[in-house]
């Protein structure tokens, strides 16, 4: 049995060991982060994404994916102004389900349909 420590709960356990885990998606990718002088709002780009999975390595090109941290959100975030003149808005993407989808014809697509039409829509 592991033991699983975390910040919420360091009493709990799992009931599988470690060797019985076993890697299925890889997800690798090159991160930027840049943040305000005052350290009030936080931005990373993710790009090179690249999903490997049974040895076959798929390169998402010409994808970006940017994310916002702020402890509270604001439009007028230097940022968000800046990805809004280009005509980027926020939304909601999954590298994981990214990899699945290009990788595991074997599972139903239906719930990726969105991320689908989202890739399609931002390669174009």
């Amino acid at each position: 049995m592991v033991k699983v420590t975390s910040a919420l709960s360091s009493r709990s356990t799992c009931p599988l060991e470690f060797s019985d885990l076993t890697e299925t998606i890889g997800i690798n990718y090159s991160r930027i982060t840049m943040a305000d002088i005052a350290m009030t709002e936080k931005f990373t780009l993710d790009i090179n994404l690249e999903a490997v999975y049974n040895g076959k390595t798929h390169l998402f090109e010409d994808l970006a994916i940017a994310e916002i941290k702020q402890e509270r959100f604001s439009n007028n975030s230097l940022f968000v102004r800046e990805l809004k003149k280009l005509k980027i808005y926020p939304n909601s993407f999954s590298k994981y389900c990214a990899a699945v989808l290009v990788h595991r014809p074997d599972i139903k697509h239906n719930r990726f349909k969105p991320l689908k039409d989202k890739l399609t829509s931002s390669i174009k």
